[in-house]
């Protein structure tokens, strides 16, 4: 069984904030999921999702439980077990799936994830060959999408849904085969947004601290850190070369998170993000 998939990711933390998914049958499969840390704001304007939206969202842990029972329908059973790939668009999910992974304690939650990211299949090359692009040059999804469907970008809709896109991804990989570019014709251009996932703080080794000390905190049952304000504070931190004193830095700040005393002449505390 074939499933194409999608998943929409905030842009700091690189965690999915939305799955959406259509089976080679048709059946569809969509749904937020709670992050831990507060959305980008990028990210916001590009699927329209909410901060309080995603507050209210189901956890990874529940969204894994109604996938799976999306995978597995009685009527389909055995059939969904044999030769079962997901079809996916670029290289960010694996990314994505990966940090889910990270901020999860669930045995079963982090084995199904892993199942996904180990069982991904990604057509950008494929796609690419097809539209003439070297290869180095994609061509988007959504401009791959509009092209074959001969439609410009203008009649399209500017925001990014997991589930349209998954369903985008579907018709590619069923008419890809048929598809012939014209020569010297070029695919529709569509806005390119450029959200920098991960790759500004996740080379900062402040960042990758905080990201360990979000994780330990979150396992050890505290509240939920405010990721900008906690990043906010580590650009705060003095001149430290180490990664120990960096450290001591962040017990600094975390400490004045959890008692409201002051850091540096700034007070720091926790959000409250619904559990």
């Amino acid at each position: 069984m074939l499933v194409y998939i999608d998943f929409e990711a905030n842009a700091i933390t690189e965690e999915i904030i939305s799955i959406g998914a259509v089976s080679d049958d048709g059946r569809k499969f969509y749904s937020l999921v709670r992050p831990h840390s507060k959305l980008d704001h990028k990210i916001k304007e590009l699927t329209g999702i909410t901060q309080e939206e995603a507050e209210q969202a189901p956890t990874m842990d529940q969204v894994m439980i109604m996938f799976t029972q999306f995978l597995f329908p009685p009527e389909v059973g055995v059939r969904a077990k044999e030769g079962l790939a997901f079809i996916n668009y670029g290289s960010m999910d694996s990314r994505f799936i990966q940090s889910s992974i990270n901020y999860s304690d669930n045995p079963v939650t982090t084995t199904l994830l892993d199942n996904i990211k180990c069982r991904l299949v990604n057509i950008d090359k494929q796609v690419s060959a097809k539209f003439r692009r070297p290869s180095k040059q994609r061509v988007g999804l959504r401009s791959a999408y509009l092209t074959m469907k001969g439609v410009s970008a203008d009649d399209a809709p500017l925001e990014h849904n997991a589930l349209g896109d998954a369903e985008m991804l579907k018709y590619v990989h069923e008419h890809l085969d048929e598809f012939e570019l014209p020569e010297g014709m070029e695919p529709v251009k569509v806005p390119k947004v450029n959200l920098a996932y991960g790759k500004r703080p996740a080379r900062d080794p402040k960042f990758e601290v905080a990201i360990h000390c979000v994780a330990d905190s979150k396992r050890k049952g505290h509240r939920e850190w405010d990721f900008p304000t906690i990043y906010a504070a580590l650009c705060l931190l003095p001149n430290a070369k180490t990664v120990r004193a960096k450290e001591r830095g962040l017990n600094a700040i975390y400490n004045a998170c959890v008692t409201g005393e002051a850091y540096c002449g700034k007070h720091y505390s926790f959000s409250e993000i619904n559990s």
